[in-house]
């Protein structure tokens, strides 16, 4: 009995692991078009599993933003420019074309705001 209910916590730990590392099977990967968010009108994004990271530039400079897809269609992580550092968490609608979200600094909690994307036909 003892053996029975470690074999169900070990598999509803995995069931809980695997929320957090679902892959979309939509590509995010390519061009796209900001609004509201970080300074830049454009990002350059790739997608390896659930894994999203890319550049944006910004009239102070380059920025680098990194997260991972959770649930299927939330991105969330982090970015960096030269005016700070800060965190992000978008939704992206049902056909991956667009998302939508917002965005912070990291330390102060001062700033930040909505972050809108479309992404550019290929």
């Amino acid at each position: 009995m003892i053996r029975i209910k470690y074999i169900y916590r070990i598999l509803f730990v995995i069931a809980l692991l695997n929320l957090g590392i679902t892959v979309s099977l939509a590509d995010i990967s390519g061009f796209w078009t900001l609004g509201g968010g970080f300074g830049a009108d454009t990002m350059d994004l790739t997608q390896s599993g659930n894994h999203v990271y890319g550049t944006y530039s910004t009239p102070e400079g380059q920025g680098a933003i990194d997260g991972l897809i959770y649930g299927g269609n939330i991105w969330r992580g982090w970015w960096h420019d030269p005016l700070g550092d800060g965190h992000f968490i978008v939704t992206f609608a049902y056909d991956f074309n667009s998302f939508s979200g917002s965005w912070g600094y990291l330390g102060n909690g001062v700033g930040g705001g909505m972050l809108q994307g479309e992404k550019v036909a290929a």
